[in-house]
């Protein structure tokens, strides 16, 4: 599928700046943040479908739509 440039966001300039003057680690924290926020919302959003779901579970499907495979 081609990129429609119409469609591509362009950041905010402040937004660029502010990215910009992080370190390397504290975009590494940021990077791992949203992860895990992404992990507990899919795990909400699959629990809320499937309340019958154990754990493993309810992990094993955050895993594979996330694209990890497994937990």
């Amino acid at each position: 599928m081609p990129i429609d440039p119409r469609r591509i966001e362009v950041p905010d300039p402040v937004t660029v700046r502010a990215l910009q003057a992080l370190s390397a680690a504290q975009k590494w924290e940021l990077a791992n943040q949203m992860v895990i926020q992404a992990r507990e919302s899919i795990g909400f959003i699959v629990r809320a479908a499937r309340p019958h779901w154990s754990d493993a579970e309810v992990q094993t499907e955050v895993a594979r739509r996330m694209g990890c495979g497994t937990a």
